[in-house]
């Protein structure tokens, strides 16, 4: 999950978030076509690509500085390309389930982003107020092979 907090006004000329309901419960025509998320090939995509295009059943999200979504990170989501010259700056924040409750291989992965404090900053870490909440891993950093594309045909059934 990701909490979208939007410090300018957004719309479809500047490159507002836009999103497809309901993509993360079921395979959609748009799922055949996509390239791998955020894989060198994504960052190439012809001007008529239709992960580019608008889809009749995507929303936009027009919002105002000051506004926030909550975005599941499975739905396909997007910007519109900003036409204008101005910025549409955002705070990212991204929520995980619980840390320890994590297998080793996935905190072995996680423990390498970039946000968090590598094992040179455990120094930082404990003049910081919050170091405590950080998460923490002792063992070997690694990185897990992902598979980001869906299956070609799938369906989330409703938990009862």
């Amino acid at each position: 999950m990701a909490l979208l907090c939007y410090l300018a006004d957004t719309d479809a000329c500047n490159g507002a978030l836009r999103l497809m309901p309901g993509s993360h419960h079921a395979a959609t025509p748009l799922h055949r076509v996509l390239p791998e998320p955020h894989a060198a090939d994504a960052d190439a995509l012809p001007g008529g690509h239709p992960a580019l295009a608008n889809a009749a059943e995507q929303v936009t999200m027009t919002l105002n500085a000051g506004d926030a979504v909550i975005l599941d990170y499975r739905l396909l989501h997007g910007t519109h390309a900003n036409a204008t010259a101005n910025r549409r700056d955002a705070i990212i924040m991204s929520f995980a389930p619980a840390w320890s409750d994590l297998p080793d291989d996935l905190r072995a992965q996680l423990i390498c982003h970039p946000a968090l404090p590598d094992p040179a900053e455990e120094q930082a870490r404990a003049a910081c107020a919050y170091g405590d909440l950080l998460p923490r891993f002792g063992g070997r950093r690694q990185s897990l092979s992902i598979n980001r594309v869906p299956p070609i045909d799938f369906y989330v059934r409703e938990a009862r």
